[in-house]
């Protein structure tokens, strides 16, 4: 069962003067920003804790196998514990 956890992140300079220009963030007067490729607040859905998926190995090399017990996912690299069962 997936669950969901909902989060709002903010990455924006903690300078004293900022500005929206195109697809950035000025933190000066008189320079250009330069477009970044990630937004600088927003939200985000992640899976959330206590969730469970399931999947399926396919072993085509015929001998035994040595799995990790834990695995790392998604683009944070959050680390998700695997338990096996044959």
């Amino acid at each position: 069962m997936l669950r969901y956890a909902f989060s709002q992140f903010n990455a924006q300079t903690d300078s004293y003067f900022s500005r929206f220009d195109q697809n950035a963030i000025g933190t000066s007067l008189r320079s250009k920003a330069r477009a970044a490729n990630f937004p600088q607040s927003g939200k985000i859905r992640m899976l959330g804790r206590e969730s469970q998926a399931f999947f399926f190995l396919l072993n085509t090399q015929g001998g035994s196998l040595r799995l990790p017990s834990y695995i790392r996912l998604g683009k944070f690299n959050s680390k998700a514990r695997v338990e096996w069962s044959t």
